[in-house]
C-alpha cells in the first residue's frame, strides 16, 4: 500500500508539471524525485529477513570465512537444465554462485568440510552408488577432483574430522590395513599420506574433534593401549603423541571403561577447556595450555582438572559427574551449565547452576544459586550479549521463555525477558513460546546495537522468528513468513559478520543483513519506472 500510494505521487507529480521528458535533464529531475520517493518504502528500522536466492533446495550449511558453503539444487534431478551441486553465499544474489557442477555432498553432512585457500574438501557419492569419498572442488574453475578412495564396504562412509592445518587437509579415514585413522592431503589427487597408526594395525584410532590451538592439533584417540585420551600432532608422524592419559590403569584389549574421552574442546584466551573423566572424579572441566613439540617430542604441558563441580560418589561407589553443558565464550570467559546430580539421592529432582571461568582454577565462580528443575525449570539454549545471558527456560511458572542474568549486576537471579506467549492449554500446562536457535548478530561495526534472533511460537502466528535487543519492549515478532497461524520450518542458523543465514521450509535458503535496513529484494524495481523514462513523453 506505502508503494502504491509512492507512486501515485510521482505519477500525479509527473502530470502537473506537463514536463516533455524528451528533455534529458528534466528525466533526471524525476529520477532523483523517484529516488527519493520510493527508496524509503524498501527501507524501515530493522533488517528484514529475505531470500537469497531461490534454490529448489538446499542442505549442509558450512561457514567459511565470509561466506556460507552449501549443497544447492535448482529444478529437479534427471530434468534437463536442473543444477546440482556445492555454493557458496555472502548474502546476495549477485554473490551467490556455484563452484562445483554435477556433485552433491547429500550423504555426509557439509560441517566435516574445509576450505585451504580456493580448495573446498567435501566427501560426495559422485556415481549415487553408495561410495562417498573424498573430493575437492576449485572456485575458480567449478571443477570437482577425486582426491581419494577408500572403496571399501561399510567403511567408506567414513571419512570424518576435518581439519585445514599447515596447507593441508587434515581428515579420518577407514582402511581394512590400518583401521580409522588420521589422514592428510594437500590437495593432489591420489596423494593422501597417512598421519599416523595411532591404534596399531587395523584396529581403529576413533579420532574426534580436532582442534587447532597454539600451534598444534589436540583430539582424543584410542591407541588400543591407553583407551581414548589427549592427544596432539604437528601433522608429523613422529610429532603425533599422546599428551596425557588422563584416565590412567590398565587397558584390556577392547576395554574403553578406563578411557578419558575427552571432548567439548574450546579455547579461552590462552586455555584449551574440555571435558574429561580421570576416573576419580567424573566427567568434570579440565584444561591444557599450550603445547611445545620438538624432535625429542613433548618438551612442555600443562594439563589439569580446572575443578570437580560436583564432588563424591553415589551410594554404589559411582563418581558423580557434572553433566557441563551450554559451553559459550564471551568476553576471554567460558560460561556453562553445571547439571549436579548429587544434591539429593531420595528424589528425582535435579539441579542445575550457572558458571563462569577464565580457565583457572581460580577464575571459577558460580553466577546465582542453584536451581531446581521442579521449580526453577530446565535450561535450553544459552547465549551472552551486551553483559546478559539470555537462556531458554522451561519454567513451571511460564513455560518455554526466555530468562536472563545480568552479568554486571551483584544480582546473578533470573528474570523473565517476556511472557511471548502466556496462558495455559486445554491441560492445563503453560504455554510457552519455546525460544530455540538463539543468534547474536553484532550491529557494533555498524553503528548499531547488538540483536539476537530466535524462533518462537505465539497466538496467531504459530512460530516464526523474532529479534530482540535485550530488552522485554525491545523483543518482538520480526516477520510473520508463513502468514496466519501456520508456522514456518527454520533450521541451519548461521551468523556470518553481520549476517544471519537461515534454512527456511526446509529447502530455502535466506538471510537477514545488518547492514542493509529492510529487507535486501536484491534489485531496485527498475521496471516499475525506467522504461518511462528511457521512453520519455508529452504529459
Amino acid at each position: 500500500m506505502e508503494i502504491e500510494s509512492r507512486k501515485y505521487f510521482i505519477v500525479k507529480a509527473y502530470q502537473l508539471t506537463g514536463w516533455n521528458l524528451n528533455c534529458l535533464f528534466r528525466r533526471a529531475i524525476l529520477f532523483f524525485i523517484l529516488c527519493t520517493c520510493m527508496l524509503p518504502s524498501f527501507s524501515t528500522a530493522e533488517s528484514l529477513p529475505y531470500e537469497v536466492y531461490h534454490f529448489t533446495a538446499t542442505n549442509w550449511y558450512t561457514p567459511i570465512g565470509d561466506s556460507l558453503y552449501f549443497d544447492g539444487q535448482i529444478g529437479f534431478k534427471g530434468d534437463a537444465g536442473t543444477q546440482i551441486g556445492i555454493w557458496k553465499s555472502d548474502g546476495i544474489k549477485n554473490g551467490t554462485r556455484q563452484i562445483s557442477a554435477n556433485i552433491l555432498s547429500r550423504d555426509v553432512p557439509m560441517p566435516h568440510n574445509e576450505k585451504m585457500g580456493d580448495l573446498v574438501f567435501f566427501v560426495a557419492d559422485e556415481n549415487d552408488n553408495g561410495d562417498n569419498e573424498l573430493y575437492v572442488a576449485n572456485e575458480t574453475d567449478k571443477t570437482n577432483t577425486l582426491i581419494e578412495e577408500f572403496k571399501e564396504p561399510l567403511f567408506s562412509r567414513t571419512i570424518w574430522t576435518a581439519k585445514v592445518y599447515k596447507n593441508n587437509f587434515f581428515f579420518q579415514a577407514h582402511t581394512f590395513s590400518e583401521g580409522m585413522e588420521l589422514w592428510r592431503t594437500d590437495g593432489t589427487p591420489h596423494a593422501a599420506t597417512l598421519v599416523k597408526d595411532i591404534c596399531p594395525g587395523s584396529c581403529d584410532a576413533e579420532i574426534s574433534e580436532v582442534v587447532e590451538f597454539g600451534g598444534n592439533l589436540f583430539f582424543g584417540a584410542n591407541d588400543d593401549s591407553h583407551g581414548r585420551e589427549l592427544w596432539v600432532s604437528d601433522g608429523t608422524n613422529a610429532g603425533t603423541l599422546l599428551l596425557r592419559n588422563i584416565y590412567s590403569g590398565a587397558l584390556a584389549p577392547g576395554d574403553y571403561t578406563t578411557s578419558s574421552s575427552p571432548q567439548d574442546f574450546v579455547i579461552v584466551g590462552n586455555k584449551l577447556l574440555f571435558t574429561a573423566n580421570d576416573g576419580i572424579h567424573g566427567r568434570e572441566l579440565w584444561s591444557s595450555d599450550p603445547v611445545t613439540i620438538d624432535a625429542g617430542g613433548i618438551t612442555s604441558s600443562n594439563v589439569t582438572m580446572v575443578k570437580d563441580f560436583t564432588p563424591g560418589s553415589d551410594a554404589n561407589g559411582q563418581h558423580y559427574s557434572s553433566g557441563i553443558s551450554h559451553m559459550i565464550t564471551y568476553k576471554n570467559n567460558l560460561y556453562f551449565i553445571v547439571n549436579r546430580d548429587d544434591l539429593d539421592d531420595s528424589t528425582s529432582t535435579e539441579h542445575w547452576e550457572l558458571w563462569r571461568t577464565d580457565g583457572t582454577t581460580t577464575g571459577t565462580v558460580q553466577l546465582g544459586s542453584t536451581h531446581d528443575w521442579d521449580n526453577d525449570g530446565v535450561p535450553y539454549e544459552m547465549v551472552a550479549m551486551n553483559d546478559k545471558l539470555f537462556l531458554s527456560i522451561n519454567s513451571p511458572a511460564y513455560g518455554y521463555e526466555l530468562f536472563y542474568v545480568n552479568l554486571l549486576s551483584n544480582d546473578k537471579s533470573l528474570h523473565l525477558l517476556k511472557d511471548i506467549y502466556p496462558g495455559v492449554d486445554t491441560n492445563g500446562y503453560q504455554h510457552g513460546s519455546s525460544p530455540s536457535l538463539l543468534s547474536v548478530v553484532s550491529g557494533s561495526s555498524l553503528g548499531k546495537k547488538d540483536l539476537f534472533y530466535f524462533v518462537a511460537d505465539s497466538p496467531g502466528y504459530g512460530y516464526e522468528l523474532w529479534v530482540s535487543d535485550g530488552t522485554a519492549a525491545g523483543t518482538h515478532l520480526l516477520k510473520d513468513l508463513t502468514p496466519g497461524p501456520d508456522s514456518s520450518q527454520f533450521d541451519e542458523m548461521h551468523v556470518i559478520n553481520n549476517k544471519l543465514f537461515f534454512r527456511l521450509n526446509y529447502y530455502y535458503l535466506w538471510a537477514i543483513d545488518r547492514s542493509y535496513d529492510g529487507a535486501r529484494y536484491g534489485n531496485f524495481p527498475w521496471n516499475m519506472f525506467l522504461p518511462a523514462i528511457i521512453k520519455g513523453g508529452n504529459h
